[in-house]
């Protein structure tokens, strides 16, 4: 049987974290139960899920759930901002579901950021390869809390002035990919740094020697 560790936030904005075998059964009973529901989320109702991983056995959820009721609620948050490394694609697919996301950060076992993963990109791993293009030209984002915002290099440059306020030029590629490997004139690496039009901005994610993720910080005056 498979179990899980959750977080939930609270009205208050507390945190609160738990163990189960159907996450979604157990979090309505925080909302409605108050037998079944935790003793603590009564009073902190609506609680909302936040955070999922899937664990093997009820002993090693247990364990798992000491060690998350022993952080700090500013570490509670740091991990449902960044997810969970070395989650397999069907729990972060279960994860998605749960709380309703289409995009997360993926982290290596430091907590370095590596790049982002969407809904997409998960279902091609499972089923192969889709052909079709988001509908509305979606244009998959996280907002950080400097500014800055992590995109796909095959993000369309004109969707990302649209729905991202930016002003990046429009002459010439479409995608920031393309952009990017114009200004850089190389090959993309991790960790490069470029100046685009007054915004830095940063390749985080290459593959197939394509800039896959990328973190565009706030513009910066001239001089």
């Amino acid at each position: 049987m498979q179990w899980f560790v959750y977080l939930l936030r609270c009205a208050d904005g507390s945190v609160y974290a738990g163990i189960t075998t159907d996450v979604k059964r157990r979090v309505l009973e925080h909302n409605t139960d108050d037998v079944l529901g935790a003793r603590y989320t009564r009073g902190r109702r609506p609680v909302q899920l936040a955070y999922v991983e899937g664990v093997g056995s009820r002993a090693d959820a247990a364990k798992r759930e000491r060690a998350l009721k022993r952080m700090r609620r500013t570490a509670k948050l740091a991990l449902i901002e960044r997810g969970i490394p070395g989650t397999s694609l069907y729990t972060q697919l279960a994860q998605f579901q749960a709380t309703r996301q289409s995009l997360g950060l993926v982290v290596d076992e430091y907590g370095e950021l590596l790049g982002l993963v969407t809904v997409e990109d998960i279902l091609e791993e499972i089923v192969g390869e889709f052909t079709a293009e988001r509908p509305g030209g979606l244009v998959p984002s996280i907002r950080e809390a400097d500014g800055s915002c992590l995109v796909e290099g095959a993000a369309s440059v004109r969707e990302l002035n649209r729905r991202l306020g930016m002003d990046l030029p429009v002459e010439g590629s479409r995608t920031l990919n393309g952009l990017l490997l114009e200004k850089l004139e190389a090959m993309p690496e991790p960790g490069v740094s470029v100046m685009v039009a007054g915004y830095p901005v940063e390749i985080v994610q290459v593959q197939d020697r394509m800039v896959k993720t990328a973190r565009i910080g706030p513009r910066r005056a001239p001089g």
